[in-house]
């Protein structure tokens, strides 16, 4: 198995956006909280489902109520909209929503069955009215293995919406769970919408304080007062986006009217946005303290770094704390020191990956595949390099390893010469024991039905994925009888030992060791031979 040669989505100049769910692995962050934080998924949601879609009646919705619908919503667009139901299990919805109680679950999913909505949308050829459940949803238990499962549908109008329109607000879903009012979700998708704008067409939203009111299903008796608006739903809500959301900070002005004598009234609330995926230079942080254990052992890792790669791809140890420092402020994370000397060896692999996969070669095999949307390796980050420096490429791959988890270690602690020069077998070698390395991870054991097979090829001296790119011969001459003879081993058990001690000294790229392993293996086969 030569390198994993993938059809480049890393490399994403051009990509016709499509609303779906940005995050790395769906069904992990909505399972575990750590995962979620980490991940900070952000799901789409249809202009038309913000602003057209009002409750009728009953509206007993809590904060809660809302998070578990944005979670199935999101669940149910990574899953297919075109599909009429879903399912989730109940663990992992009750993760996201912070529930502990099924039954609490239960009444929740009771509620949002029984809050009816109505909308009125019109499209070139269309003018659709109607009023809907905003979902159908039951929670089914096995008795015998009590697993358990909420089973649930959207309204086919709703998923037509999700799949047709052609604005969407991007939301934060890690925010929903966190929101104390009930306001807080209504609002702050309305905050989204405008604050999706580009810069050249977003400005500050103006709406009357009785209308926002209104649309956020802020009920009042009587004459409609602000001050009541504003201390029970607006200053609440403002408070949790304040607190939860990260992609923007907004503030709300009232914009004051003199109506005769007494005192001006409120006659619009205007919001004004403020981006923060604004990246501060890291030189304007102050730098985590590492401890000087680490921070000598980076010094003199660098020294040999810099010996074989661009000196402008590497950063210095004051560039790593203050990264570290950076992570920190946006949530991710301790900033320890064995975490700085992660960070540090990672970049140095992603760079070694980087220039392999330009050379030709693939994308490591034993680390995670790059999420397209999201992670920076390849020629994309060599091209982010190229255009627009260390720093803030060496920002935006980390935020994104964050979020993806795909920080990788390197694969030998030597430093992998990376040049225009660099020669073929150097680039054999690496990419040798890089095959091994994978090979070792995904080796099934006995007891799997794809073990044969796996293992039969692994046999094969003429397709082993461990020959040479130059000639496909064995790395040694014992190599392809020994190989042979692994192939014929009845007992599965120290066939599998064997093959994982043989693919360990390739993986090490000791030849010496290989070929002793070779002949053991064909001295045990003669001798097992003789004794038949």
């Amino acid at each position: 198995m030569k390198g994993q040669s993938l059809p480049r989505p890393i490399r994403r100049k051009g990509a016709k956006h499509t609303p779906e769910v940005q995050v790395g692995d769906l069904k992990q962050a909505l399972a575990n909280p750590v995962d979620l934080h980490r991940q900070a998924p952000r799901v789409p949601k249809a202009r038309e489902m913000v602003e057209q879609i009002k409750i009728v009646g009953k509206d007993s919705l809590t904060a809660a109520d809302q998070a578990i619908y944005e979670g199935l919503l999101a669940g149910a667009r990574e899953h297919g909209l075109e599909e009429a139901g879903h399912r989730i299990p109940v663990a992992t919805i009750k993760s996201f929503a912070e529930v502990t109680r099924t039954d609490d679950l239960v009444a929740m999913l009771h509620r949002l069955a029984t809050t009816y909505v109505k909308y009125d949308i019109r499209d070139e050829a269309w003018r659709r009215r109607g009023t809907l459940p905003l979902i159908l949803a039951e929670v089914a238990e096995n008795l015998e293995t009590e697993e358990a499962e909420v089973r649930y549908s959207i309204p086919k109008a709703v998923r037509e919406l999700m799949m047709s329109s052609s604005s969407y607000a991007m939301l934060e879903l890690a925010a929903f769970p966190r929101f104390h009012s009930r306001y807080s979700a209504r609002l702050y998708q309305r905050l989204a919408l405008r604050a999706g704008y580009t810069n050249g067409t977003r400005k500050p939203w103006e709406i009357e304080p009785k209308k926002l009111a209104e649309s956020l299903g802020f009920t009042f008796s009587g004459a409609f007062r602000y001050p009541d608006f504003r201390r029970n739903a607006l200053e609440p809500a403002l408070r949790d986006i304040g607190s939860y959301v990260q992609r923007f900070r907004v503030s709300c002005e009232p914009v004051l009217e003199s109506r005769g004598r007494g005192r001006p009234a409120v006659a619009r609330l205007r919001f004004i946005f403020e981006d923060t995926d604004f990246v501060p230079p890291l030189a304007s942080l102050k730098a985590t303290p590492l401890p000087t254990t680490v921070n000598d052992e980076i010094k003199r890792d660098l020294l040999r770094v810099e010996s074989t790669m661009p000196s402008e791809f590497v950063p210095d140890v004051s560039m790593i704390s203050r990264l570290l420092t950076h992570l920190e402020r946006r949530g991710y994370g301790d900033n320890s020191g064995t975490r700085a000397f992660q960070i540090w060896d990672a970049w140095v692999a992603a760079l070694d990956e980087a220039f392999s996969f330009e050379s030709g070669e693939g994308l490591r095999q034993d680390s995670p595949a790059p999420q397209g949307d999201i992670d920076l390796c390849g020629e994309v980050l060599l091209d982010e390099l190229r255009d627009k420096g260390l720093e803030p490429t060496l920002v935006a791959w980390a935020e994104a390893c964050e979020q993806t988890g795909r920080y990788m270690s390197r694969l030998t602690m030597s430093v992998q010469v990376h040049s225009a020069t660099q020669t073929r077998e150097e680039k054999r070698v690496r990419q040798t024991k890089s095959n091994a390395a994978h090979q070792l991870e995904v080796l099934p054991i006995t007891t799997r039905s794809e073990y044969r097979p796996h293992m039969s090829a692994l046999c094969d001296p003429e397709a082993f994925p461990l020959t040479t790119d130059l000639d496909d011969r064995p790395l040694v001459p014992s190599l392809a009888p020994a190989l042979r003879a692994v192939a014929r081993m009845t007992d599965l058990g120290r066939q599998r030992q064997t093959m994982i001690n043989l693919l360990s000294a390739v993986a090490e790229y000791d030849l010496e060791k290989v070929a002793s392993i070779a002949r053991a293996i064909l001295a045990s086969s003669k001798s097992t031979s003789e004794i038949a």
